[in-house]
């Protein structure tokens, strides 16, 4: 019968969940789950949102260097950047150390908006886990 598990679904289902790699992957899940939530209803995804906070740390990274502290491939960056830039968060700037190199500058407004976001994804980051969070 379709929806009912048998004896041997439920043993792995059970062995699957006391395995590390199945609750990491599991509390994963939920994690961004929960932070995607935090920015429903904001301009930006959570791949544009790693762009944000790598510029909110160290403003003024080439889009390579962007690529290789955030882990997201040049291509993608440039499809986030594009929008990020149209929307105002950042801007491109010339290199000044090169002519075909630019600079990706985190704006006053998008810092402004991207402290908002960062608090709410705070809030959500944590708020399952308030026993573990020592003031």
């Amino acid at each position: 019968m379709a929806g009912v598990m048998d004896e041997t679904e439920n043993r792995i289902v059970a062995e699957h969940s006391r395995a590390l790699g199945w609750l990491l992957a599991n509390a994963h899940g939920l994690s961004r789950a929960r932070l995607a939530a935090a920015i429903a209803g904001e301009p930006v995804h959570m791949g544009q949102v790693v762009l944000l906070a790598s510029l909110y740390a160290e403003n003024d990274l080439t889009q390579a260097q962007l690529s290789k502290v955030s882990g997201i491939e040049k291509s993608s960056i440039v499809l986030f950047l594009d929008a990020l830039e149209k929307d105002g968060w950042v801007e491109r700037r010339r290199h000044p150390g090169g002519r075909r190199a630019h600079m990706v500058h985190l704006t006053e407004d998008g810092r402004a908006r991207f402290t908002q976001v960062a608090h709410r994804l705070v809030r959500q980051s944590i708020e399952p886990f308030p026993r573990l969070i020592v003031a």
